[in-house]
């Protein structure tokens, strides 16, 4: 029961915030300028779904490729690192058996 309450005050705040933020006359522009874009976006997509189809293959395509590209990086890190440890072990041991 309390985490329905903290849900629908969290909802409440969140209308009520955002209403108050419609005071202010720029906030109020802004959310119409990009309440706009919004609608020329979804017509344009409506009538050219096969467009919005390869926008979303191409976004996911880059998004795939920067992880690819990130886990590859990762992977070249952690084998310098471990590199770099056997070669501090190495010379830790050298100097210990002198």
């Amino acid at each position: 029961m309390g985490q329905n309450k903290m849900l629908k005050g969290i909802l409440i705040g969140a209308v009520v915030g955002g209403a108050i933020s419609l005071l202010d006359r720029t906030t109020r522009k802004e959310v119409m300028k990009h309440g706009k874009a919004l609608m020329d976006y979804s017509v344009y997509y409506k009538n050219h779904p096969s467009e919005a189809l390869q926008d979303v293959q191409d976004f996911y395509s880059g998004v795939l490729q920067k992880a690819s590209t990130f886990t590859d990086n990762s992977v070249d890190m952690l084998k310098d690192v471990e590199d770099f440890l056997e070669k501090v072990n190495h010379i830790s041991n050298r100097s210990s058996n002198s």
